[in-house]
């Protein structure tokens, strides 16, 4: 994945718009949320969010593209999304779903005010409140809900036919885990580890699981 950091490893879609947005229809946006748990509350440097809302773009999803540097860029079929005016490295885009990740250079702000751009008009400023951490993982249906979306030692996906044998490690996958360790880089990919600085802790059943590697997929 990316060293946007947006996805944490731990071993252990859309309508389409009924109506044609003409250049000009100002972008409105209703909620940003955590893109794998869909919690609506506070966000993370370096989180990799869903913004939901009305005009935010083409009617169809378009998916991310790397800029001349190979980074993942921050404009994509004339949208952009900018925090506090800095533009985020964007996913995918849609009418009506945006999904981008959050500057890390909100780590010293306790806010940011999201504006989504779309052919040449601006939203108004949607505010988050901003954290060190807001963790959420990614799960089997993209529900943001149920079994974890988790492989077990042999590769294999997890599931309640698949279990992991006892004394196995496991594989989770999560976004909004705060800086890394590098620091990270808005849109870059990842080529080698990056581990989370904040300190992790992973319950199953209740009961701490050994943590052997929490940072960058």
């Amino acid at each position: 994945m990316c060293r946007f950091s947006p996805i944490v490893l731990i071993v252990l879609n859309i309508l389409a718009s009924t109506a044609a947005w003409s250049q000009g229809a100002k972008p409105t946006v209703t909620a940003v949320a955590n893109v794998a748990s869909y919690a609506n509350g506070s966000i993370s440097p370096g989180e990799m969010v869903v913004i939901f809302g009305t005009g935010l773009g083409p009617s169809n999803v378009v998916s991310l593209q790397l800029d001349q540097q190979g980074r993942i860029a921050n404009t994509l079929s004339q949208v952009q999304v900018s925090f506090d005016g800095n533009p985020a490295p964007l996913i995918y885009v849609s009418a009506k779903q945006i999904s981008a990740m959050v500057p890390f250079g909100v780590t010293v702000k306790s806010s940011t005010q999201i504006q989504v751009a779309y052919q040449g008009s601006t939203s108004d400023s949607f505010q988050k409140p901003i954290t060190p951490s807001a963790p959420g993982i990614f799960t089997a249906d993209s529900s943001g809900q149920g079994q974890a979306a988790m492989t077990n030692a042999d590769g294999s996906y997890n599931t309640s036919s698949n279990p992991a044998n006892p004394g196995s490690y496991v594989t989770l996958y999560l976004t909004g885990e705060g800086q890394t360790n590098p620091v990270g880089s808005d849109g870059n990919i990842a080529t080698s580890a990056a581990n989370v600085a904040l300190p992790v802790t992973v319950l199953i059943a209740g009961r701490t699981a050994q943590l052997l590697y929490a940072g960058s997929a």
